[in-house]
C-alpha cells in the first residue's frame, strides 16, 4: 500500500503536519474587546449557537476528540487553551458551525470553545490584520500550502467577520502562510463576548473547581 503513495502526497502530508504545528504555538494578536459582543447576536445566531453546543457536547472528553481525528496542535495558549486541530476539516474551506475545525480545552482538560479556521488564498502581498507583516510567500508557497484550498475574503459567522488574514503564529511565520480564524466560546462564559478572539477566563493552569 505504501508503495502507491506518490511524491506529491508525501509533500502534501509533510506540509499539513508542519502547518498543524504552526498557528497555535504562540499568542496571536488580541481581537478588539468590542467585537463579537453577545448583544450583536440575532435570534437566529443564538439558535445556531445552541445547535453548536449540542453538536460539540460529545467532545467533553478529550479522548472523544482524538478518536474523531482532532490532534493537539501545540502547547496551551493563555486565554485560549489547547487547540485540538482536525486537518481534514481545515482542508475543506466550507464553514459548518456544527462541525468546527478546532476544539479548545483549558489547562484542566475542560472543553471551553470551538474555533473555525480557513486558509487565505487571496492576492499577495497583503497586510495582515494585526499589522505584524504581510502574506508574502516564496513563489512555491503563494497562497495556502499545496493541495489545500482557501478563501480570498473573511467569512461571516454569528454577525462578525473572521479575523484575518493573519500570519501563522508559529514556526511557519517566516513563510508567510496566512489564514482566517474565529473563536466561539460556547462552553465558557467570556466577558469580552461569545465570539471575542480571546477569553480571559480560560487558564492554562489546572483549575480548582
Amino acid at each position: 500500500m505504501f508503495r502507491r503513495i506518490g511524491l506529491g502526497t508525501v509533500l502534501l502530508m509533510t506540509t499539513l503536519t508542519a502547518f498543524a504545528a504552526g498557528p497555535f504555538g504562540g499568542n496571536p494578536p488580541k481581537r478588539s474587546p468590542v467585537s463579537g459582543q453577545d448583544g450583536q447576536l440575532s435570534a437566529a445566531d443564538i439558535k445556531k449557537l445552541a445547535s453548536v453546543r449540542r453538536a460539540t457536547a460529545k467532545y467533553f472528553d478529550v479522548q472523544a476528540a482524538t478518536d474523531a481525528g482532532y490532534v493537539a496542535g501545540g502547547p496551551c495558549v493563555p486565554q485560549m487553551g489547547t487547540h485540538y486541530v482536525n486537518m481534514a476539516k481545515i482542508a475543506n474551506p466550507s464553514i459548518v458551525p456544527e462541525d468546527p475545525e478546532i476544539l479548545l480545552y483549558d489547562g484542566d482538560g475542560h472543553l471551553v470553545g470551538v474555533e473555525y479556521l480557513v486558509l487565505y488564498d487571496g492576492p499577495v502581498p497583503v497586510d495582515t490584520w494585526d499589522g505584524h507583516g504581510s502574506c508574502t510567500t516564496p513563489s512555491s508557497l503563494v497562497g495556502p500550502p499545496p493541495g489545500l484550498p482557501g478563501l480570498t475574503t473573511a467569512p461571516l459567522l454569528f454577525g462578525s467577520n473572521f479575523d484575518g488574514p493573519m500570519l501563522d503564529h508559529g514556526e511557519l511565520a517566516p513563510l508567510g502562510v496566512c489564514h482566517f480564524d474565529f473563536h466561539v466560546w460556547v462552553w465558557r462564559a467570556n466577558p469580552l463576548g461569545v465570539t471575542a478572539h480571546q477569553n480571559p477566563l480560560v487558564s492554562c493552569a489546572a483549575e480548582l473547581d
